[in-house]
């Protein structure tokens, strides 16, 4: 068996597992939300809306700001 181990591709999982990235997922929901006229949401809070990609955090943001946005709204910022 060979000592060494060689790969051409390594995957990460950066859920929060490995790296903390809630606060850069809040900074960049942040500046949507207030290009957007709407209240920033706390780290912690992305925290809790982050799952099941892109569209659902800035569904679950957008609701919990205010008004929820439609499916075409949500297109134009992805």
């Amino acid at each position: 068996m060979p000592s060494s181990f060689s790969a051409r591709t390594l995957l990460l999982d950066l859920d929060g597992t490995l790296v903390d990235t809630a606060p850069d997922l809040a900074a960049c929901l942040n500046r949507l939300l207030t290009r957007k006229g709407r209240s920033p949401v706390p780290a912690q809070t992305v925290r809790h809306l982050v799952g099941h990609g892109a569209r659902a955090l800035i569904e679950r943001a957008f609701s919990r700001t205010g008004e929820a946005a439609s499916p075409e709204r949500i297109d134009e910022e992805l």
